[in-house]
């Protein structure tokens, strides 16, 4: 096999990979009779590009290449010349010298080139380019996570400044109280105001970052250099950081010691010995108070770092103080922590997915694993195998109490969930469901989708796909899903709905 890259009319604009894709197939399987090696076949700007580089790739079905003759400087191939599509295939050793010169060429006659055994990407004259199917899979979804992570960096940095800026609006207004009896004050109260618009402007600038930084974090991590530029701060300044991270679960028990704090400062200035006593009793009570009721989200806290190594500064935590409960999920891992306090016991849960084929069998080797790897942690839990009720995946859940949840037993029983988890089936799934009198069509991964599309009687079609804004959402397509979440479609999945990944894409097209 050799080498193939082929070159195309730039007038063909094309909306996705899969629109051009369909172009493709149909151009290069069309029933029309001509001649392959006529260059005469082509549109003008096609037979320019055969012009400028067939006396430097020459083609293997002309008189001279019967002649078996080297020329310094030439090389052979394969043309297969077509109305819209000029297809070349050359040897894999000769690639490296012409690659640029094809390349260049397609460029000057202003013609489309397509990087068929390379990069798999369509790059036009002015230098845009169409990505192969998985790049477009990959970029939509990195587009959702710097989406995602952009809106939860901006909050997170309002949050930490507003934190870091409270203590000194307390202090402020404390001064203001007690002006008459603290000398100065009011000198204090308008240094602070300084310090705090002189900090301000730096940390306005700093969240205007936010979406920049997290940008960068992202190709970072694409380019596999996550771990090597993370951070320009020296490690013993991140080893200290990490000691003292806080989490908005803990800004009550810390709000109240830091205004306790400055209302204690405040009062030890006054000079009534007799009402200072008072109000510091009242004051430890009321702190007291608030740490006795953050018991728990301290014990919470500790735990973090356990729970959700890469994610737990900024893990959302789900409280409920009704029913006394916190809930979180670590997207790494896939693995779900619920504490219910009010029964002292925490729950550790996940989803294994199962190959749909094979779903039977697999469970029973699934299960065995889960409970022959449980017992080897031998950390004391409760739990029970689960009925079967889905095709493609299973959920576990095993009870620790709250007096055997230490963060040790916890890195335990993740680390088992994460590595049972690596059996998962980690396939796309592409299937087929009937939506009242319309067709829905899905490609899922792991119960999420990807990309769907919803065909009425018509012809008429709705589709969304991972990273499309909101606006490109369609209301019944969205109805569609939401019921086959609603009902669990996924869950009783049958052969007749699983379908090829090529049926998928022939209706997920651009083209009505």
């Amino acid at each position: 096999m050799g080498y193939d890259i082929a070159v195309i009319d730039k007038r063909h604009r094309f909306e996705s990979r899969q629109a051009f894709d369909d172009f493709y197939a149909k151009a290069v399987n069309s029933d029309n009779e001509y001649d392959p090696c006529d260059y005469h076949n082509c549109s003008p700007s096609l037979q320019q590009w055969f012009l400028a580089v067939k006396d430097v790739v020459r083609p293997i079905n002309t008189e001279d290449s019967q002649e078996d003759e080297e020329i310094p400087g030439t090389y052979w191939g394969d043309y297969d010349l077509m109305p819209e599509v000029i297809h070349v295939e050359v040897g894999y050793s000769d690639i490296s010298q012409i690659y640029g010169f094809l390349y260049e060429k397609a460029k000057e006659c202003d013609v489309a080139f397509f990087d068929i055994s390379g990069t798999d990407n369509v790059y036009y004259p002015d230098d845009t380019r169409i990505l192969s199917a998985r790049q477009e899979e990959q970029l939509a979804v990195y587009r959702a996570r710097y989406y995602e992570e952009s809106a939860k960096e901006y909050n997170r940095r309002n949050k930490y400044s507003f934190l870091f800026i409270l203590p000194f609006l307390i202090i402020a207004l404390g001064l203001i109280v007690f002006r008459t009896i603290i000398p100065y004050a009011l000198y204090y109260v308008l240094a602070i105001i300084v310090f705090i618009s002189v900090f301000g402007y730096f940390d306005h600038k700093w969240i205007e970052r936010a979406d920049s930084d997290v940008l960068n974090r992202l190709k970072q991590q694409a380019a596999g250099e996550h771990q090597q530029h993370t951070s320009y701060i020296p490690s013993f300044l991140r080893r200290w950081a990490d000691k003292i991270f806080i989490h908005k679960i803990v800004y009550i028990p810390i709000g109240s010691v830091i205004v306790y704090l400055a209302v204690i400062i405040i009062v030890l200035l006054e000079h009534d010995a007799s009402n200072s006593i008072i109000t510091i009793i009242v004051w430890t009570v009321l702190l007291l108070f608030f740490m006795w009721k953050s018991m728990d989200n301290i014990w919470l806290f500790r735990r973090l770092k356990v729970m959700s190594p890469n994610h737990y500064r900024k893990i959302r935590v789900e409280e409920s103080s009704k029913e006394q409960t916190a809930t979180l999920y670590d997207p790494e891992s896939g693995v779900w922590f619920s504490c219910n306090f009010k029964e002292k016991n925490l729950y550790i849960s996940t989803y294994f997915y199962t190959n749909p084929f094979r779903y039977q069998k697999e469970y029973e080797e699934r299960m065995y694993q889960f409970e022959t790897r449980m017992k080897y942690t031998k950390v004391p839990m409760a739990g029970s195998i689960p009925q079967q009720e889905s095709a493609v995946r299973s959920g576990v859940s095993i009870k620790v109490e709250k007096q055997y949840a230490t963060p040790a037993n916890i890195a335990k029983i993740r680390d088992t969930f994460v590595s049972l988890k690596a059996d998962d089936y980690q396939e796309y799934l592409y299937a087929r469901f009937p939506s009242g009198n319309d067709q829905l069509y899905v490609m899922t991964y792991q119960y999420r989708v990807m990309k769907a599309v919803l065909i009425t009687p018509e012809g008429e079609k709705e589709r969304v796909a991972v990273g499309d804004s909101p606006e490109q959402h369609h209301q019944k397509l969205s109805v569609a899903l939401q019921t086959m979440y609603d009902a669990r479609w996924l869950d009783g999945i049958k052969p007749e709905n699983i379908i090829s990944e090529h049926e998928f894409l022939t209706h997920f097209n651009i083209s009505q």
